[in-house]
């Protein structure tokens, strides 16, 4: 079900996505920034905001290690309610780098 964010909009954020965990989407964003955003941000404005180089809805914005251990803090923090065995922040994101591109969820699921 799309929501606030074109088809075109989506064509243009998609490559930006360096990673797809449970709830996140980690995102190497234009200005050599990375991004947390949360997985409903998606479909709604956030995404397009990205476009414009408006982050303020991203979760988190910094370097990639500060981002991955955002998200990887808030699916394993204390006060993380997610019912499922989270894999140690190395090998959570072993395979991000910059440039490579990650699935991303296809445009009639968002």
């Amino acid at each position: 079900m799309s929501g606030a964010i074109t088809r075109e909009e989506y064509d243009l954020i998609k490559p930006m996505i360096r990673g797809s965990y449970p709830f996140w989407y980690l995102l190497e964003l234009p200005n050599g920034q990375w991004g947390a955003l949360w997985g409903d941000g998606l479909g709604i404005e956030n995404a397009s905001n990205i476009l414009s180089d408006n982050f303020s809805g991203l979760a988190c914005v910094g370097s990639q290690d500060e981002v991955q251990a955002y998200i990887h803090d808030d699916l394993t923090g204390p006060n993380s309610m997610y019912p499922f065995e989270v894999r140690s922040l190395k090998q959570m994101f072993r395979n991000v780098k910059s440039g490579r591109k990650a699935r991303a969820p296809r445009w009639k699921d968002i």
